[in-house]
């Protein structure tokens, strides 16, 4: 476990930053309540994803990694990151203004899908 936790260590700090970051956000000064924690889950892609670009960069420069591709690639998450942010204000959207919850839902877990590849990679990435 410790193993684990060492070797994820780079990854893990910045997701549970992340996580705090966002549930402070998202809890004080406000009534917690069901739109807060849709809310919280609705962000949390594009916090992830934009947390994911920020870890990319740095890699890209500390490994020495081919430029060109380290760029095309940080160039294709930003897309993604618009397709992201696109397919959230639709969810919050479905969620605040029409009530669906099945709209809200599959557009929330289109953004999951959308974002976990690229920790995943980078994860690959940083726990060689």
């Amino acid at each position: 476990m410790i193993d684990f936790l060492l070797n994820y260590f780079p990854v893990l700090i910045p997701i549970i930053i992340l996580l705090i970051k966002s549930g402070l956000k998202h809890s004080i000064g406000k009534h917690v309540d069901e739109i807060s924690y849709v809310d919280f889950l609705l962000d949390l892609p594009i916090d992830l994803l934009f947390v994911s670009i920020a870890l990319n960069v740095s890699y890209i420069f500390k490994a020495g990694a081919d430029l060109k591709v380290g760029f095309g690639m940080i160039l294709f998450q930003f897309l993604v990151s618009i397709i992201v942010i696109l397919v959230w204000r639709y969810a919050s959207i479905a969620f605040k203004e029409q009530e669906n919850i099945t709209k809200t839902l599959g557009l929330g877990l289109t953004n999951f899908i959308l974002t976990i590849p690229f920790f995943v990679q980078l994860t690959q990435l940083i726990v060689k």
